[in-house]
C-alpha cells in the first residue's frame, strides 16, 4: 500500500512541475491595438511571431471594393496594394520572426486609401486605454 501511494504521489509532483515549467516557457507578450475614424475601423493583435491586422468599413456607403493600406509601428511596417473587401472586412494574418518585442507605448499608425480617399489612424494599445 505504501508503495502505490509513493508511486501515485511521486506522479503528482512530476505533474504539477512539468505544468509550471510549461507555464514559464513561453514568455512572449500579446498586444493589442485598436483605433477608428468616421469611415474605418482598425485592430491589430501583435505578439512576437505573429501579427494581425482586420481593417474593417463602418461607413454608411457601399464599401470600396478593393483598398490600399500600409501600417508602420516601433521596428516594423506591413501593408498591402489592391486588398479585396469582403463583407466589410479585410484580415491579413502574418508569421513574422524580424519584429521587435512589442511594446505597450507602442502607437501604430496606419494609412488607408480607397476610392480616391486616404485616411490617418492611429492606434492605441487596449490594455492602456
Amino acid at each position: 500500500m505504501k508503495k502505490w501511494l509513493f508511486i501515485l504521489s511521486s506522479f503528482l509532483v512530476l505533474g504539477i512541475i512539468v505544468t509550471v515549467f510549461l507555464g514559464f516557457m513561453d514568455k512572449s507578450k500579446a498586444f493589442e491595438y485598436q483605433g477608428k475614424s468616421d469611415n474605418w475601423k482598425v485592430k491589430l493583435e501583435l505578439s512576437n511571431h505573429s501579427r494581425t491586422t482586420i481593417i474593417e468599413y463602418v461607413a454608411k456607403q457601399k464599401e470600396p471594393r478593393t483598398i490600399n493600406w500600409i501600417l508602420e509601428g516601433a521596428g516594423y511596417e506591413t501593408g498591402a496594394d489592391h486588398t479585396t473587401v469582403e463583407y466589410k472586412k479585410t484580415t491579413r494574418r502574418e508569421s513574422v520572426n524580424d519584429i521587435p518585442e512589442p511594446d505597450s507605448s507602442d502607437k501604430p499608425e496606419i494609412e488607408i486609401e480607397w476610392n480616391g480617399k486616404k485616411e490617418h489612424i492611429i492606434l492605441s494599445n487596449k490594455k492602456s486605454e
